[in-house]
């Protein structure tokens, strides 16, 4: 049996030399101190270095003295010898010795940080690494310098808390984060030696540790950092695309989206960062072109994995508040339908059956903004899926799913092209009976709240002098709220989903005539509601009383609240509108619902006349509907 060879003792003149400062000294403590032979001596030596005050006013390396200089290798070395010792660390490392290591970075910390940047920075001397003899310029070692932290901050939660709960530890981060190569590219390296890319896994620690975001985002209060930092994150996506495809590519991208949701869902500059540099659509490209170069490598499988980045991806984009319908239209620009049709086709004839039901709540994410043109409109863009119907089993459990997707996706779009222009007509004068054409768009929008349409300046004042005047302050403060944040309900949108309502009235017209009860009160109405989630529209009958305080908080899924109040004279006079109240007349009141991020919506109230062409919208008014539930934050990890 062979016996573990204990390391040989540090001889007293290394530790003595190294204390004393002496560099060659320091480079042989790296090699021989381990855990098994470490002492509290050693660790507070290597500190030691690191306590001379770190020169705030050397802004170039030419500013810097020969003493300067060897004390900016001494604190190099040091904290590689502390970082030898994280990487060797096991059961065997004494008490003393490990209580003197987390303590030694509570107490110093902020000077550690500052060195750190400093040599980054400033750069003063090469340094040869003993292992390989490979001299480096301590300007370029931003990596090396993540993997060290690294492995220390994994030493002991008290080190973690010390490092994440310190302002310096997180401007350094971001330091490192928005640094650049001598070729002008971010640093990385997916295949380091810790788990991952070095800088890359300390981010996501950081912003993963509550403690940890709260300071990076008290740290971090410039508004062009926050912009830079956002084109760093993208620019690592981008490279990451360059390389071949493989888990850890994949997995790499899942902790950028990590990282971009964490600041995002925390910070509203991050978020309008992110949205400057406009990053949902080269993310989505990217994730796209990796699954393209998996499938022509032979690799089929790592779509198990694209499935897993790309579902993290839109639950990122899910929780977003802001630009709702932007955010889907560059993730379809990003050709996001291509990567489902790839991921579907290949779970649908290989894939594992844990990975089905992820799959179609990847389809089930995007599937209601199908219903806007914004996102409708894109599909002339996209390119033909790899993977079509026709050869995906039948049997499989995603067929049905994809299948109505697909199918609804490409009908909504044919809509959306098609010539029906007596469907687009709409104007915000109930008493109207004239028609809109597309020219009056423009001009026959109210100039203060833009939010009611005229197709004349007749139907304009006579609406002003009836109802819209006691509105136009509410919503003018609604619409500008709105616009600020990118979530208006536009005119266009209106339009589409006025003829969407339309068309399905025309399907569903043999099951719009059911009557009322008897009993019902007089003030009840047959209200059609229509429900356009996926994967298909359908139309449920509803009593509605328009006397009661239903009417106006009405039937939907989810607890809701309509907080613009100025409209329910509006919406109330549509249900008392006589025409509804003929026996078999072609009038009929229409509600329907469009999502509008995770907990918001729009609601959509109708007067649908049905003609010789078909249903036509003749009045609608839609109001905004915000969820009274909890809104539960979606988590997004690996």
């Amino acid at each position: 049996m062979s016996l573990s060879r204990r390391p040989a003792r540090i001889p007293p003149s290394v530790i003595s030399g190294a204390a004393a400062g002496s560099i060659p000294h320091l480079w042989d403590l790296v090699g021989r101190a381990t855990t098994q032979n470490a002492t509290t001596e050693i660790v507070r030596l290597s500190f030691t270095h690191f306590t001379v005050e770190c020169p705030r006013i050397v802004r170039k390396r030419d500013q810097l003295t020969a003493e300067l200089k060897r004390q900016e290798e001494r604190a190099f070395v040091g904290l590689i010898i502390l970082s030898r010792l994280a990487e060797r660390y096991d059961a065997e490392l004494s008490p003393s010795v490990t209580e003197e290591f987390v303590k030694g970075f509570q107490d110093s910390v902020g000077v550690v940080s500052h060195w750190i940047k400093f040599y980054l920075r400033i750069g003063g001397l090469p340094v040869a690494f003993p292992e390989t003899g490979t001299q480096v310029d301590l300007r370029y070692t931003h990596v090396y310098q993540c993997e060290m932290l690294g492995s220390i901050e994994r030493v002991d939660p008290r080190i973690r808390q010390a490092f994440f709960s310190s302002l310096a530890f997180c401007d350094l981060m971001a330091f490192i984060w928005l640094a650049k190569t001598r070729e002008g590219e971010v640093y990385m390296d997916i295949e380091g030696r810790g788990p991952g890319d070095p800088v890359v896994y300390l981010m996501r620690a950081l912003l993963e540790d509550d403690v940890g975001r709260e300071t990076f985002l008290r740290a971090v209060t410039s508004r062009r950092t926050a912009v830079d930092f956002a084109s760093a994150t993208l620019q690592r996506i981008q490279k990451a695309q360059a390389l071949p495809p493989s888990e850890d590519v994949f997995r790499f991208i899942g902790q950028l989206t990590q990282i971009t949701d964490r600041v995002s869902q925390n910070s509203t500059m991050f978020s309008r960062a992110f949205a400057r540099v406009g990053y949902i659509q080269p993310t989505t490209s990217a994730i796209n072109a990796l699954s393209i170069a998996a499938v022509n490598a032979g690799r089929p499988h790592l779509l198990k994995f694209a499935l897993e980045v790309t579902i993290q991806f839109m639950i990122h984009i899910q929780n977003l508040d802001t630009h709702i319908l932007k955010n889907r239209r560059q993730l379809v620009a990003g050709d996001v339908i291509s990567v489902m049709a790839r991921i579907v086709g290949y779970l649908a004839r290989n894939g594992p059956p844990s990975h089905v039901e992820p799959a179609i709540d990847m389809i089930q994410l995007l599937a209601p903004y199908t219903t806007y043109p914004s996102i409708v409109m894109e599909f002339d863009r996209m390119l033909p899926p790899k993977i079509g119907l026709t050869e995906m089993p039948r049997d499989s459990k995603i067929f049905p799913v994809w299948q109505a997707y697909w199918v609804s996706f490409s009908r909504r779009h044919n809509l959306y092209t098609k010539d029906d222009a007596h469907v687009m007509n709409i104007c915000d004068n109930p008493s109207c009976t004239g028609t809109l054409q597309h020219s009056w768009i423009s001009k026959g929008k109210c100039s203060r709240c833009h939010s009611m349409i005229y197709c004349s300046a007749a139907c304009q004042e006579e609406d002003w002098k009836e109802r819209h005047h006691k509105e136009c302050s509410y919503a003018t403060e609604d619409h500008s709220a709105c616009k600020s944040s990118g979530t208006c309900y536009d005119l266009l949108s209106r339009l589409y989903h006025n003829k969407l309502v339309a068309a399905l009235c025309d399907e569903a017209f043999s099951i719009m005539k059911e009557e009322k009860t008897a009993d019902a009160p007089p003030s009840t109405i047959m209200t059609q509601f229509m429900d356009f989630n996926f994967p298909i529209a359908q139309v449920s009958m509803v009593p509605v009383d328009i006397d009661s305080s239903q009417w106006w908080r009405a039937y939907s899924q989810i607890e809701l609240t309509f907080p613009q109040e100025y409209l329910l004279p509006r919406v109330t006079s549509m249900g008392r509108d006589p025409r509804l109240r003929v026996e078999g007349g072609d009038v009929r009141l229409v509600e329907s619902e469009f999502p509008l991020g995770y907990r918001n919506v729009v609601r959509l109230t109708a007067l649908v006349k049905r003609t010789e062409k078909g249903h036509v919208v003749l009045y609608s008014v839609p109001r905004y509907g915000h969820s009274t539930e909890v809104a539960g934050v979606h988590e997004v990890s690996l």
